[in-house]
């Protein structure tokens, strides 16, 4: 294959899998860059990993933590937000580091610092080592740092980028121990949220290719049979997509996500009809398969076996994949159609321009592309409108990115060396898939936890253009760091909640179960006041609050007598009576109100007349209501 390498506003082509560094660039060893980016992401990472917090995210993390820790099975025994594997790591650093908020990120910056060569691995695929190296700090600084509150998708992300290692270990020796490794990843990641199984997705549709193999022609039954289960694969997967996005139904929302994995799917389907297939041999294709799912398996099984042993399976798969189907009537966020619309134009636009036109139309453009960056940047810190109209082309940027790389492969299939043409298409598939992460619940956060992976969908897509504008690449590339490593926007100031450094004169707050976390402001501060009222008239082990606040029981250090995190995924069916069971059954004498819930209604009202009637004695802070009475 011919790849491209960058030389001011033209290419070199070289007879390699790998674009090989340009003249005029110092050869750095690729295990020095490495270190390089690791050291300064490290420390990057470092800076944020404590500073701020989002109570109910942490609070819900915490609180399953704790309830695990405690011996309770999730699902089983209390509604888990997540898959419930997590639960279990954030447990054993509550063991080990004590029983508070600060102690789950230090698994996750030690994961991250793991993430970090395997990122950079992935990216060297489509570029030499100083490209690979400015996209893993570019991925960096779109991700974990802006929201250091340890997630569950962050988990999915490093999964994701540590499966797809594996995989392309697999395409340069095609030893499936590889596949097996990356469907161990898969798994681990689905133990850790329900949208890991996005990757296993984007792995299986690229396992479906067509690869011509060694040892002869295969029987022709072979090639039929693989074409018959990689339609039906592919087809089957984007009946699955419509499904979930079906309801609701926002077509903005719809496009997004459905187009690229629609191009992904039907590419699939392309290359057995227009690649030479006589090779194929189903049973490898089969094989293959067996080997990921296996992988996958693993994980799931070993933590299945204590509910297997309590006969509670059925538990499990109620809250797996019977209760998120309630999240989506109470957790979307929307796209509009006219937004999806003009931000795919827009990127569309550019790239063709850069990349198809003269060289005058790109001297222009990359001029004012540098004026435009220069004007964000200046304008966002104080300008939310200004964030607002460029946040448009950039979350698009994903599904633009990945058809326009599913059709560069299929229009120069022929021109692409088959391994580089089954790393990109499992790249960009790995990307269209794991882009549902966003799915309901697109707050500007969550394009976070996909980011790093459409980065480098950029780079492989960039790597297979006959012309490389480097300029302008290189002003969005120092555009997009600055944008995300500044602090330069407001909805990303917004998203770590309470992460700013202080201003003159906001004082520090201090709750003993909060840890190193360094908070600052009013919501802070109404979360001490909280926890010092129930300390004042609180009574045994257990307190009630309600709704959608799990963070009340685990800074308080009480107990929830009931299974509910939120209250929305509650059976409305009797609901009320048992509360008021559970409540008496664990002699609760204090009960909380919390005035703004995340996603849950307000207290129903028979609920909360006989709340006010058992619990008289009360005093309000702005967003809660404390209610006791003296002695059970």
């Amino acid at each position: 294959m011919k790849m491209s390498v960058a030389t001011g506003d033209q290419i070199d082509t070289a007879e390699s899998a790998v674009v090989r560094t340009s003249v005029g660039w110092p050869n750095i060893p690729l295990y020095l860059l490495l270190a390089v980016v690791w050291l300064i992401s490290a420390l990057y990472m470092g800076m944020y990993l404590n500073r701020g917090w989002h109570a109910g995210d942490d609070g819900t993390l915490a609180q399953s933590a704790e309830r695990a820790m405690l011996g309770e099975l999730p699902h089983r025994d209390f509604d888990e937000s997540y898959t419930g594997g997590l639960n279990y790591l954030n447990a054993a650093a509550f063991r080990i580091l004590g029983t508070n908020l600060a102690s789950m990120r230090y698994p996750l910056y030690i994961i991250f610092l793991a993430w970090i060569p395997a990122l950079f691995f992935v990216a060297r695929q489509f570029g030499p080592g100083r490209m690979a190296a400015g996209i893993t700090l570019l991925a960096v600084a779109w991700s974990v740092p802006n929201c250091s509150i340890p997630m569950a998708s962050w988990y999915n992300l490093f999964f994701a980028t540590f499966g797809l290692a594996a995989a392309f270990r697999y395409i340069e020796g095609r030893r499936k121990w590889w596949l097996f490794v990356a469907g161990i990843c898969g798994g681990i990641s689905f133990l850790a949220k329900l949208s890991g199984m996005y990757f296993v997705a984007g792995v299986i549709l690229f396992l479906l290719l067509p690869r011509r193999e060694s040892g002869g022609a295969k029987r022709e039954w072979y090639s039929r049979a693989g074409f018959v289960v990689a339609t039906l694969g592919a087809l089957g997967f984007v009946a699955c997509v419509f499904a979930l996005l079906r309801r609701p139904f926002h077509a903005g929302t719809f496009l997004y996500f459905f187009v690229p994995v629609l191009a992904t799917a039907i590419s699939v389907v392309w290359f057995w009809l227009r690649l030479d297939t006589n090779n194929t041999d189903f049973r490898n294709l089969m094989f293959s398969l067996l080997a990921f799912a296996i992988g996958v398996s693993v994980p799931i099984l070993l933590f299945l076996i204590p509910y297997i042993k309590s006969g509670s399976v059925a538990d499990f798969v109620r809250g797996i994949f019977v209760l998120p189907g309630k999240r989506l009537l109470f957790t979307t966020r929307t796209q509009s159609l006219p937004r999806f619309l003009v931000g795919g134009v827009v990127d569309a636009g550019v790239i063709v321009l850069l990349f198809s036109s003269s060289r005058i139309v790109r001297a222009v453009l990359t001029a004012a592309i540098a004026l435009a960056s220069a004007a964000v940047i200046f304008f966002a810190r104080s300008d939310a409108a200004v964030f607002d109209a460029v946040w448009v082309p950039i979350r698009n940027l994903l599904p633009v990115t990945v058809v326009a790389g599913i059709i560069t492969l299929a229009v120069r299939s022929s021109e692409i060396e088959s391994g580089v043409r089954e790393k990109t298409f499992l790249l960009l598939a790995t990307t269209a898939t794991c882009s549902l992460v966003q799915f309901p619940y697109g707050a500007p956060i969550y394009f976070c936890y996909v980011a790093p992976l459409l980065l480098v969908s950029i780079l492989a897509l960039i790597g297979l253009q006959p012309r490389v504008p480097s300029l302008a690449l290189a002003i969005l590339f120092c555009a997009a760091l600055v944008y995300a490593a500044l602090d330069l926007t407001p909805r990303f100031q917004a998203n770590r909640g309470e992460m700013l450094a202080p201003g003159p004169g906001i004082l520090r707050v201090d709750l003993p179960r909060a840890g190193a976390l360094r908070l600052y402001g009013d919501d802070a501060r109404e979360n001490a006041e909280l926890v010092g009222l129930i300390h004042q008239h609180a009574q045994g082990d257990y307190i009630y609050a309600t709704p959608d606040c799990p963070q009340v029981y685990f800074l308080s250090g009480f107990r929830n007598p009931t299974r509910t995190q939120f209250d929305f995924l509650d059976d409305p069916v009797g609901r009320t009576e048992r509360i008021l069971t559970s409540i008496h059954a664990h002699k609760v004498n204090l009960v909380v109100i919390y005035r703004s819930p995340s996603f849950s209604g307000p207290v129903p009202a028979d609920l909360l007349e006989q709340l006010e009637v058992e619990f008289p004695q009360t005093v309000d802070t702005h967003n809660y209501q404390v209610r006791w009475r003296d002695a059970y």
